[in-house]
């Protein structure tokens, strides 16, 4: 359930970075693979630090130039070996709006002999107007991990970010929201500080300390 916040910039929705799959004219062919790898001073997921320190990430994604793409993301975790996303779904525009569906699965090996011990899986509607974007990602399975929705909107000016997002679920205590700003300070160096707040929050104390992040991606 990590895609969409992602601080790697070419991640699913670099794809799913601030938060959404790239949109593509319809008209445009931009079939083929790509791939990136990132190092991050943490692994950054709405608003909440997955990592507990450092992380490496990387990802591998295929556009079949038509508007679907499928592809993969995996990252170190704190809480298990590592996080391994799978994707796939279509993006068009018509003019500057843009819209995107698709399917996720994030799968959480807790050890090397397991592919998955968890996993969330996530449909996901993309829409964007200009320099704007509003994803949500909405619970594939609510009867394994409660009813959810989370709502992401986005703007982008220049080499500046802006992202806030909400946590909307059956169980009133996993509820918050989260608001962060980032900052292309280099070629591939982003910055990026982050603060959430709302019941999920409150019952961590630590979780409201705001997050400063530094990642750095290259593509491959």
């Amino acid at each position: 359930m990590k895609v969409l916040n992602k601080i790697t910039p070419v991640a699913f929705a670099t794809a799913m970075a601030i938060s959404g799959m790239t949109v593509l004219p319809l008209s445009a062919s931009a079939a083929g693979m790509s791939s990136d790898l990132a190092i991050n001073s943490m692994y950054l997921w709405r608003g909440l630090d997955q990592s507990g320190g450092p992380s490496v990430s990387g990802s591998i994604g295929y556009d079949f130039g038509n508007g679907f793409s499928i592809g993969t993301w995996a990252s170190s975790e704190a809480t298990s070996n590592m996080e391994l996303d799978l994707y796939g779904g279509y993006k068009g525009a018509v003019g500057k709006f843009g819209y995107g569906l698709s399917y996720a699965t994030y799968l959480y090996p807790e050890n090397a002999k397991s592919i998955s011990d968890s996993s969330v899986t996530e449909y996901v509607v993309n829409l964007s107007y200009a320099d704007f974007t509003l994803d949500t990602f909405i619970n594939a399975d609510a009867a394994k991990n409660n009813s959810y929705m989370y709502y992401s909107l986005g703007y982008a000016m220049g080499k500046v970010g802006f992202h806030y997002g909400i946590t909307s679920s059956s169980a009133a205590a996993e509820q918050y929201s989260d608001l962060n700003v980032s900052f292309e300070v280099a070629k591939n160096l982003k910055w990026t500080i982050s603060s959430a707040s709302g019941n999920k929050i409150d019952a961590t104390p630590k979780a409201k300390d705001p997050l400063v992040v530094l990642s750095y991606s290259v593509p491959l």
